[in-house]
């Protein structure tokens, strides 16, 4: 790796005293079965059976829209489940964390997809809320990552009060998640039962979560350039600045540590 101090770049090589303790821990915990018992953590088996069930749902999204919906559906409610099994059964994990967040993007992107193909002429619109969804949440998880945080989900104190009021406001994150699957699924569902335009009940409900899904977009926005910024401030508390510069990273840094703890 290299590293850039006062201006000079150094590079370092970990040794065989650094690596061998990693090595024997992970000997160790393969000798335990430990990797084994997080992989089969209650949570995680949910996440598994949300990979099938989508699986099912895609496999049926042009043959039979009702299949697609219902393991759509079946598979956004084990996304409630799996977090709720984590917190009661104290099995949160990292490889969790991930494990839900390539799972939520993936199905995000397989029907913005599905959409951009029956909808041919809005397919740039389908292709670029999926690479907002996509590219903010990366950079929101490796930049709270970068800062110490446990997940994207945690906060930091630098966090933009929209982005704080998404992620840590009661019902909020929940409400707009369920307003943007509404809103595709909506789309998807009037594709193949056009009648449902007709239903005045489903038009209100439609034009709400339109709204919610735009504004879950706005805030992935918001949560991009958050991110940037604090990719950057680490940048800066890293290479060689100005001292006035410098002492702001660094005061940042501590500010962000003091927070966390």
């Amino acid at each position: 790796y290299q590293r850039r101090v006062h201006g000079d770049f150094k590079k370092g090589k970990m040794t065989d005293k650094e690596e061998n303790p990693m090595k024997k821990k992970l000997a160790i915990a393969h000798q335990e079965g430990l990797p084994a018992r997080v992989f089969m953590f209650i949570p995680n088996i949910v996440g598994y059976l949300r990979i099938a069930s989508l699986s099912v749902a895609f496999f049926f999204c042009t043959k039979d829209y009702r299949l697609f919906l219902t393991f759509y559906i079946i598979s956004y409610i084990l996304d409630q489940v799996d977090g709720m099994a984590a917190r009661h059964f104290k099995q949160c994990s990292k490889f969790g964390a991930m494990l839900d967040m390539m799972i939520d993007r993936s199905a995000t992107v397989s029907l913005m997809v599905l959409l951009g193909s029956i909808y041919p002429n809005w397919f740039g619109y389908f292709l670029g809320m999926a690479l907002i969804d996509i590219v903010s949440h990366w950079y929101q998880m490796y930049s709270s990552v970068l800062w110490g945080a446990d997940t994207h989900k945690a906060g930091l104190a630098d966090e933009n009060i929209l982005v704080q009021f998404y992620y840590k406001f009661p019902g909020v994150l929940f409400t707009c998640v369920l307003g943007a699957e509404s809103y595709t699924c909506g789309l998807y569902w009037m594709h193949y039962d056009p009648e449902m335009n007709n239903l005045g009940l489903f038009k209100v409900g439609f034009a709400a979560a339109a709204f919610i899904f735009h504004f879950k977009q706005l805030i992935s926005v918001v949560q991009l350039w958050a991110s940037w910024n604090r990719i950057v401030a680490k940048d800066l508390s890293l290479i060689h600045i100005s001292e006035p510069t410098r002492r702001y990273a660094i005061s940042y840094a501590v500010f962000c540590l003091k927070k966390k703890n």
